[in-house]
């Protein structure tokens, strides 16, 4: 029987479904950043509101200066004073009960927002989860007073203890610092401890903003008519284009539209709101993750990829910190900063969710959910850099125009260190930008700035790698077959290569390949189980344990490849998951799951009707040498080229369908490239098989395409290779090594597809 492709732990399944790779602090599902959006939104009607509430307050007042003026001529000027004096104090006292109802109104948006962020974020943690984890993910609750403090109070009106909590995060960690406090609800204690930036409380901002403009108010009115403007005159610049009514404008718009009286404050409103809810949403979640310390260690800064972005954000963008020991959003005024949980998946011992490849927003179109900031702005055209960084256009002395500035020191330090250092690099200690003046202090022009030079080390010598078990080298010796596997396998490659013509041209190729990836070719006996201990004393040590990691780096290469076959496999995930899983437990070599792992997948046996396994995972090809195999000599090469030859035209027959002849002939499709042989020779087409499987994985995993269509001829070598696409491929690729002549012939369009995976499999694999 053919061979199969055995997966970690699970047993011997088909792994033929490949997809994205999907750890969570890259993958993060299209919900989260919806939820971004809603927020974005919410934050724009809140602040759309109070600006509302403000502008009437304004414009009420304007038109009741003009009513001033339209009075009969007899009450002035004592009694226009007279009545200016009592509008000024009545704008400034609607304008302190605005702060006050202002502040009223956002406790309420600001309660809804935590306890929304909250359930939401425990939604997502159970998301990632599997089923039977979801249930062990804890709440957290929301306070009535949380929102309150949140606007009204500072840390000391309340507890000045709790000032210490950060302190104690940073030194105990998170369980420390929960058997601490008990819990990471969402208290007024917390709540107090959440500032503006600048150190202010949300409601002093909102009186502060009130009183200034109310002042604001009454100097231009003064100033105004002092100067012979018309009351209509100084309406105009305290109002804009402002008028009773708006509604068809956003937040911004207004803002836009506004005077004196309305333009600034409109922004500042709109500023507090905000920065108050981006300060409550992340205070929420971060409470969340914080309270599933056995879920989640750790978080990831996410900043918004436009021109809008601060310095020290960008610097901060995809990095990850521990809790309590990073910074946390907002880390100034307007700042969009967001911050996501990165799950520990192979701490937790379970496989990564199913999660298809999701993107990020991002100026000039979607981008990978892990480009950094530094990634994406390298990518951006010169006059995107300099707007963002320092720059304009200048046109030289040959009428070319080209842009110059501060950009251009991003540029050379990206060459040199890398695109996030290159941003790190422009903010200053306390998180200001630097500039030009200081970058060229400090570097001088930027072309001072060289790109950092690899030194080119000579590459070793890439050899693959026989390894056999105490029974192989026993029935090798008894039967003088070669002194060692080694021997016995490329000498038998060595006869095979010298038949010429296509086969010595894709064997050739094939070995290549072979010794290129670092192939570990693993062979047993039939009926032998493994034994840990010899596992451990001839396997995993010395050259063979060097052998190991060598072709653990190999598989390292392959995942990005199968992004563009099935992005949502889940098979594909728990590989990624295994391999990882398996480097962590090789680390520390010792366990019951190193032991399973190596008696189970890495180095168990093949058996049963399983002649040979493989796996994505690892780049190592199993092999069942039987008591009556024989190495590759003229005869066995002979009966090979023949039995190969006379299998595939006999299948080549059947996709004709001419039914007539095989029902005479008592004919039905071979079953397999190796189930064709002997006994003698199985061995080798089964190894050929499994390494056609990793010639598969390492070029890509693609499926057999549509642009060989119009050469017609066989979709299937044999019964085998209808299974699934994979074995399609390695039932072809056996085809391929042993009658290449015959595949090109009968199955054109298999001969390309292989043929092109084998040139893709042999690329630089930048080990």
């Amino acid at each position: 029987m053919a061979p199969k492709i055995k997966a970690p732990i699970f047993g011997t399944v088909d792994r033929g479904k490949v997809g994205a790779e999907v750890p969570y602090s890259d993958l993060i599902p299209e919900t989260y950043f919806r939820n971004s959006l809603d927020l974005n939104r919410f934050e724009n009607k809140v602040s759309k509101e109070l600006i509302q509430s403000y502008n009437r307050i304004i414009i009420d007042s304007v038109r009741k200066l003009e009513a001033i003026e339209r009075l009969p001529k007899a009450n002035q000027p004592k009694y226009t004073a007279a009545r200016l004096r009592s509008l000024l104090a009545q704008t400034k006292k609607s304008l302190e009960g605005w702060s006050n109802s202002s502040s009223r109104e956002l406790i309420k948006d600001l309660d809804g927002i935590a306890k929304l962020q909250s359930e939401f974020v425990e939604e997502q943690l159970k998301k990632v989860l599997p089923a039977g984890m979801r249930s062990s993910v804890r709440s957290v609750e929301v306070s009535p007073k949380f929102a309150e403090a949140v606007v009204r109070n500072k840390a000391t009106d309340i507890n000045a203890n709790v000032l210490s909590d950060d302190l104690q995060a940073a030194v105990k960690g998170v369980d420390g610092l929960r058997k601490a406090q008990g819990s990471f609800n969402l208290t007024a204690k917390m709540g107090s401890k959440i500032t503006l930036p600048n150190g202010d409380i949300v409601s002093k901002a909102f009186r502060g903003l009130a009183e200034k403009n109310a002042d604001l108010f009454g100097r231009t009115i003064r100033d105004g008519l002092l100067s012979g403007e018309t009351t209509q005159q100084v309406g105009r610049r305290l109002l804009g284009q402002l008028y009773f009514g708006e509604k068809a404008r956003t937040a911004k718009q207004l803002a836009l539209a506004g005077g004196e009286a309305t333009r600034m404050a409109n922004h500042q409103i709109s500023t507090l709101v905000r920065t108050s809810i981006q300060q409550v949403s992340d205070t929420a979640a971060q409470s969340v993750y914080k309270q599933n310390s056995d879920i989640t260690q750790s978080y990831k800064w996410l900043a918004t990829l436009d021109s809008r972005t601060a310095p020290q954000c960008m610097a901060l963008d995809q990095k990850v910190f521990k809790y309590g020991q990073g910074p946390t959003p907002p880390q100034h005024f307007n700042c969009r900063c967001r911050t996501v949980a990165t799950i520990d998946y192979e701490g937790l011992d379970i496989p990564p969710p199913n999660f298809t490849r999701s993107t990020r927003a991002a100026v000039g179109g979607p981008v990978p959910t892990g480009t950094s900031y530094g990634s994406w702005l390298q990518k951006q055209p010169p006059q995107m850099r300099a707007k963002i960084l320092g720059g304009k256009e200048v046109t030289l002395a040959s009428g070319k125009k080209v842009w110059r500035g501060k950009f251009q020191y991003f540029d050379k330090l990206s060459k040199k260190v890398g695109p996030d250092q290159a941003i790190a690099k422009f903010v200053s200690s306390d998180g200001s930008e630097k500039s030009l003046k200081q970058l060229q202090k400090t570097y001088g022009k930027p072309s001072n700035i060289k790109p950092k030079v690899k030194p080119i080390a000579k590459p070793a010598p890439a050899t693959a790698v026989d390894m056999s078990t105490y029974e192989v080298d026993r029935w090798l010796k008894d039967n003088k077959a070669a002194p060692n596997i080694q021997k016995f396998v490329d000498d038998s490659l060595d006869t095979w290569e010298k038949q010429g013509g296509l086969i010595g041209e894709n064997t050739k190729k094939m070995r290549q390949f072979m010794k290129q990836s670092k192939m570990i070719r693993h062979f047993n006996m039939p009926g032998e189980r493994a034994n840990f201990e010899q596992i451990k004393s001839k396997f995993l040590s010395g050259k063979n344990l060097k052998a190991y990691k060598d072709q653990l780096k190999t598989v390292e290469t392959r995942f990005d490849k199968y992004l563009n076959v099935e992005k949502t496999s889940k098979e594909y995930a728990e590989s990624r998951f295994y391999w990882l899983r398996n480097k962590k437990i090789l680390q520390k070599a010792e366990g019951f799951e190193f032991e399973k792992m190596c008696k189970r997948h890495l180095f168990g046996n093949a058996g049963g009707t399983n002649t040979g396994f493989t796996s994505i995972d690892s780049n190592i090809i199993h092999t069942k040498i039987p008591q009556t195999a024989k190495k590759i000599g003229a005869t066995q090469a002979k009966q090979i080229k023949k039995t190969s030859k006379a299998a595939l035209d006999n299948n080549a027959l059947m996709h004709t369908k001419d039914w007539d002849y095989m029902m005479k002939h008592n004919l039905k499709e071979t079953w397999s490239a190796s189930g064709s042989l002997t006994d003698e020779t199985d061995w080798f087409a089964t190894m050929i098989h499994e390494a056609g499987h990793q010639v598969h994985f390492q070029g890509g995993a693609e499926k057999l395409g549509r642009q060989w269509m119009k050469l017609k001829g066989m979709t299937y070598t044999g019964e085998y290779s209808r299974k699934n696409y994979l074995e399609q491929f390695a039932e072809a690729f056996t085809q391929y090594v042993l009658n290449p002549d015959g595949l090109k012939e009968h199955a054109p369009r298999l001969y390309n597809w292989v043929d092109l995976t084998m040139d893709n499999a042999l690329k630089p694999l930048n080990l």
